[in-house]
Formats: structure tokens, sequence, C-alpha cells
């Protein structure tokens, strides 16, 4: 696969709809900053002085994330599927 197939790939499977967390953090210097990051993607972080910003830095190192891993033949952890609503998580009853 080439350098830009690989990419193009690694944009197809960072475009898919993983969970995000966003916290307000401060730097060692007092500023306010947010950072944003992927669960499903150990690592896999970004700042800005904004929400917005962490959420648009968040999308690029998503990418490079994903890149990395396909350039490493490493498998890429698939989205969390969000819950279904009105259903509740059950455990299985041991028999």
């Amino acid at each position: 696969m080439t350098n830009t197939q690989l990419r193009h790939k690694a944009e197809r499977l960072a475009g898919r709809p993983y969970g995000v967390i966003v916290d307000r953090d401060e730097t060692t210097d007092g500023e306010q900053i947010y950072l944003a990051s992927n669960p499903e993607l150990p690592g896999c972080l970004a700042h800005g002085k904004t929400k917005e910003e962490a959420m648009e830095n968040l999308r690029d190192a998503r990418t490079e994330y994903v890149l990395s891993l396909l350039e490493d033949g490493l498998q890429v952890p698939p989205p969390t599927p969000p819950p279904t609503p009105g259903r509740r998580r059950t455990r299985p009853i041991k028999a």
C-alpha cells in the first residue's frame, strides 16, 4: 500500500464515531486549557484554548494516531457503540 493510500485509509478509519472526553486543565504556568481524548485510543489526546480548538486538534491527532498504527501493522481499535436509548446494560445470570 502506498503512503497516499495508507493516509486515506487512516483518515477514513479516524473519521469513525469515536467517543470523546473533554476536560478543563491548567498548564504549569496557570493558563486554562481544554484536553480532549478518545477513550478507545489510549494516548490519543490533544489540547486547545477552547473546547472547539481541542476537538479540532483531536481530529488531527486521531488521524496521525491511526496512521501510526497502520504503518506498524497494528490493529486499529473500533469505536465503542453508543448505548441504545431506553435499554440498560445487564450482567449475565450465572447458573
